[in-house]
């Protein structure tokens, strides 16, 4: 899946023709509601069912049951119904979806295909997928081969702010199937889901019951809505028991009869299309009296006005070429600059892989009538960059770059990113990494530049490419978020709204906070916040704009409300769809809960204001300072962040002398978890001898940082040779003084370095590296000649030399 939008080479007004996915439950009604307040016009229903004689079917994908009058519901809602039976079986369970035969995800590709032959024009799908990554990746999956937008506006959202929502604006679901603990068939098959809202609130504190039912505890049918013009009545209906379990019995109600029936005065209408009122803004008011706020109406850091707004048209296509594939003219038509070859440089430390790589540029020889007309110098600079690492890779034997977590890309001109991302994506399809893109100007034989980071271990991905109102969507080859050990790397985020994809307005203080709540929330839907950051980097095209970012992030780190958004799915578990495909109950409490805690959903660290407070002035103090000349959107702000699933963030300091321009130089070596360190250097940059003095302190900060491993057991805790530090206090001291004949050292393997502009041409780029890292890959930043301070910011692991 390379992106969830197409190329910027075409677009089309935001306010898209949709098709409603609908299985007659509520969150499909209720996602509906939302793409309308966005703007939307939702033409056409689309469903797949089961065979006739079949009440419900085994799907690892769809409701079912209710379906006997979901054409009823189609009537109510005065929209035109596609439906198709399902013919394929759950076949290809894993993960990531590929495409298969007789699998079921194909119904729904067949079924997309016969709404668009209706409706050409169509362009969007309305999903209500909340918190199943099974049934969103397969959704997108096809929605990316047929070019079409998902759009799962309640995607992450808190079950219990979203159940009170969709209640007040007027939705009417009866519980038509229970399978959990406190609920019974008999009982409560055929109820309203509004009578049941406090029995599902208590079985939640009770059990952890999931309130929206994600966890499969139980289904619905709507008969009303705010969207229906009539509403559902049924005449007949029977409760059919599947288990009659004595602790979490299992059942279904048959609707054998309905009608359609006339809505009273007092009850919630859609405007007809020839009313006055506009059917979003209606829309919009009714979803803000239920207690949601459209963002762009009433948050300040979003633009409001809309007019004009434009996005790609649907998501990018390639070309089907596997990496290494292209026109064999190629090479004919480009030439490399001369005196440059492709750099890449790898180090291994670890579980760890760090590879830089340097794009040779190439320059045009002659003009050909056979020339592909995607290829361009950019491009095949990256595809053979991209190629010569996958070479590089291979002579390791274990390791590839489906292992990647995060990758830095640095081009020399934002105008070439086009060409870059085009065959960027060929080698990264399935599980992307997370990723960061600045624009640098590289020498003169250089356009393109990557850093990336791989992990041997096991890889968590959180890849979202619908439109939602959580956070911005994948808008290339690149994941939210990457989970790597006691790692979270997250992609480099803008202030775009997330659900229009436009730059905010209001300036760079309204871009900053935006950005930092699209992290914020990354991090928060995998049980963390912000103040589980333990590096942060700050991209901005104006060094000017520095003190306001920083109050912009501390302002946003500051409100509680804001840091953990309780309308968001704070501590994410899988839906009972994801439950279905694993093997293993161990494994799976492992993968969805860090350190083996599987607690309550809104579950979080508790945060009182004095470690609040100083948490907050742990990270502003230590923010990374880039200043590029150019970056994504033309925005004028970047947030990176990095975090930690440890226990505990371990850090220490050290503060060296003042310099003649009265400025300290300072470094913070952060124990991450697992053996992971990373170390942040800030030496001042004026000054003659800058480069000498920041040469220095890395050479301290080295041997400092191998002094702390050595005389401090916690920063070795939970590594082998300390297996046994939690014996009695005999072995204890036994142990103790065994550790002090170690000889440990931290091997450092990723390495960043800010700098300003020098003339030296001693390094790889034109600056002066340490010789300590003379081997180790390196990518360097320009900041411009103005800035106050040069930064360090590496990554290594504690090792053992004996």
């Amino acid at each position: 899946n390379s992106s969830i939008l197409p190329s910027s080479s075409s677009s089309l007004c935001w306010e898209m023709k949709v098709v409603g996915l609908i299985s007659g439950g509520k969150d499909s009604v209720h996602n509906m509601l939302h793409c309308i307040a966005r703007g939307h016009d939702v033409v056409a229903l689309a469903n797949l069912h089961p065979k006739e004689e079949i009440d419900e079917m085994d799907s690892y994908m769809y409701q079912t049951v209710g379906h006997e009058v979901i054409d009823l519901l189609a009537e109510a809602l005065q929209l035109p119904l596609f439906r198709r039976e399902i013919a394929g079986k759950s076949i290809a369970t894993k993960k990531i979806y590929e495409e298969t035969r007789e699998d079921e995800v194909e119904d729904l590709m067949c079924l997309l295909k016969n709404v668009l032959e209706a409706f050409p024009d169509v362009r969007g799908v309305s999903v209500g997928a909340i918190l199943s990554d099974y049934q969103r990746i397969r959704v997108e999956h096809v929605c990316h081969r047929l070019g079409l937008v998902p759009l799962a506006f309640l995607w992450q959202r808190s079950q219990e702010s979203l159940l009170e929502e969709m209640i007040s604006t007027g939705l009417n679901p009866l519980v038509i199937k229970v399978a959990a603990m406190g609920l019974n068939p008999r009982k409560h098959c055929s109820k309203p889901l509004a009578f049941l809202q406090p029995l599902l609130l208590r079985l939640h504190s009770q059990f952890d019951l999931h309130v929206c039912g994600e966890g499969g505890e139980y289904e619905t049918f709507v008969v009303d809505s705010p969207l229906c013009f009539k509403k559902i009545v049924i005449d007949a209906s029977e409760v059919v028991i599947h288990s009659d379990d004595a602790v979490a019995p299992v059942g279904y109600t048959k609707i054998k009869a309905a009608h359609l029936e006339e809505k009273g005065d007092g009850e919630v209408k859609p405007p007809l299309l020839d009313a006055e009122e506009d059917r979003s803004n209606w829309a919009r008011k009714l979803l803000e009296q239920a207690g949601w706020t459209m963002p762009d109406s009433a948050n300040p850091l979003v633009a409001s006005d809309t007019a004009n707004k434009t996005i790609p048209t649907s998501m990018s296509r390639d070309d089907g070429k596997e990496s290494g594939e292209g026109n064999d003219d190629d090479v004919n038509i480009y030439k490399k600059c001369s005196g440059e070859d492709h750099g890449v440089e790898l180090k291994v430390f670890g579980p760890w892989v760090s590879v830089v790589g340097r794009g040779c540029k190439y320059e045009e020889s002659h003009s050909s009538t056979n020339c592909n007309d995607e290829v361009n110098p950019a491009g095949l600079s990256t595809k053979r960059l991209l190629e010569g690492i996958q070479v590089a890779l291979a002579q390791q034997g274990d390791v590839d770059l489906s292992c990647a977590c995060h990758v830095n890309l640095v081009v020399d001109s934002m105008d070439d990113f086009a060409s870059i991302n085009s065959e960027y994506v060929k080698f990264f399809k399935n599980n992307p990494p997370t990723r960061a893109c600045v624009e640098e100007k590289l020498n003169d034989c250089c356009n393109v530049m990557v850093e990336i980071l791989l992990y041997k271990g096991v890889r968590k991905h959180l890849h979202v490419q619908g439109i939602s109102h959580w956070a911005m969507a994948n808008i290339g080859p690149y994941s939210q978020a990457v989970q790597a050990g006691t790692m979270l790397f997250t992609a480099g985020t803008i202030g775009l709204n997330p659900s229009l994809m436009e730059v905010v307005g209001g300036g760079v203080k309204d871009e900053a906070r935006m950005a930092a709540q699209h992290s914020a929330r990354i991090f928060q839907a995998h049980g963390l916040t912000l103040l589980n950051a333990i590096s942060c980097v700050c991209y901005i095209t104006n060094e000017a704009h520095i003190d306001e970012v920083k109050l912009a992030l501390e302002d946003f780190l500051g409100d509680l409300e804001r840091l953990v958004d309780e309308k968001f799915t704070f501590f994410k578990r899988p839906s009972v769809w994801d439950r279905c495909v694993v093997d293993n109950e161990d494994d799976w409490l492992a993968e969805i809960a860090p350190d083996g805690e599987t607690g309550d959903e809104n579950k979080h660290q508790h945060v009182t204001s004095s470690t609040h407070s100083a948490e907050i002035k742990r990270i502003v103090d230590h923010i990374v300072y880039a200043t590029v000349p150019s970056l994504p959107k033309n925005v004028n702000v970047e947030w990176h962040f990095v975090g930690s699933f440890g226990k505990e963030i371990v850090m220490e300091s050290k503060l060296f002398p003042k310099t003649r321009d009265c400025l300290h130089p300072s470094a913070t070596l952060t124990n991450c978890g697992d053996g992971v360190m990373c170390l942040q250097i800030k030496c001042p940059a004026a000054g003659e001898s800058c480069d000498s003095l920041f040469l220095g302190v890395i050479d301290e900060c080295i041997s400092w940082c191998d002094d702390i491993v050595n005389s401090n057991t916690k920063w070795r805790d939970g590594l082998a040779d300390d297996a046994n530090s939690d014996e009695d206090d005999d072995e204890g001291s036994e142990m103790k003084e065994k550790d002090t004949a170690k000889t440990w050292n931290v091997t450092w393997g990723s390495v960043r370095m800010f700098v300003n502009p020098l003339s030296s041409t001693q390094s790889k780029q034109g600056h002066i590296i340490p010789s300590q890292w003379a081997s180790n890959p390196t990518i360097t930043f320009n900041n411009t000649a103005n800035t106050s301070f040069q930064y360090v910011l590496a990554y290594g692991v504690v090792v053992n030399t004996n």
